[in-house]
């Protein structure tokens, strides 16, 4: 009956469902034990399916991963949602979003503040936008974020887009996920001695971006 269940998510993803995406992304960060083997189940199933995708297409198959990270309030999810309607209406991609809050100091859960900046991204079909809470884990990203990315590989969408929860100078996780990493700074980010004291300055191959608010 589980083998079925876990067979029957898994057709329901690779076929590009969003609830079943949802429920994957569900099970892989689950703390719970038995759902916890339901999503370890589902992960390997889900890679030898891409594995075969791979064999059959090559490099199209695979996903490209960006990492969005920067200062709280320096504008990811702005950023963001302007950067995935370029992809989606400009260039017809199938994007996910998985972003990284807080998480609520009574609750535990998701303070699910970036849906509120990304309304019209959240409203488009060929966008997923999936918001996890940090759970303590520390570096800007979340426990299970490297299983979702591939579920959403899984699912056929062409971009992911990984935003950090508020990062200072030291956290460089996401970087190591990703095939483009960008860091958002404020026109106010500091002098050169700070600059040169952050070690995401210090990453090959990253981009950043100065924001400026016109008056």
């Amino acid at each position: 009956m589980l083998l079925f269940k876990v067979v029957r998510l898994r057709d329901q993803l690779l076929a590009g469902s969003r609830s079943a995406l949802a429920s994957a992304i569900t099970l892989v960060e689950s703390r719970h034990p038995k759902k916890r083997a339901q999503g370890n189940l589902l992960l390997h199933s889900v890679l030898a399916a891409e594995r075969k995708r791979y064999v059959e297409k090559g490099k199209e198959s695979m996903i490209f991963r960006i990492g969005i990270s920067g200062s709280p309030g320096v504008g990811k999810s702005s950023f963001i949602e302007a950067m995935g309607k370029e992809l989606t209406d400009g260039r017809g991609m199938k994007i996910a979003v998985l972003t990284i809050d807080p998480s609520s100091a009574v609750t535990g859960g998701s303070v699910l503040g970036d849906l509120t900046r990304m309304q019209e991204l959240s409203r488009n079909p060929k966008a997923y936008i999936r918001q996890s809470p940090t759970s303590g884990s520390l570096g800007g990203v979340t426990r299970g974020i490297h299983e979702a990315i591939i579920l959403c590989e899984g699912a056929g969408y062409d971009v992911v887009i990984i935003e950090t929860v508020g990062v200072g100078q030291s956290e460089v996780s996401v970087a190591d996920m990703c095939d483009m990493f960008c860091l958002l700074l404020s026109p106010a980010h500091g002098d050169e001695l700070q600059v040169g004291d952050s070690n995401v300055f210090l990453l090959r191959g990253s981009k950043y971006v100065e924001l400026a608010t016109l008056s």
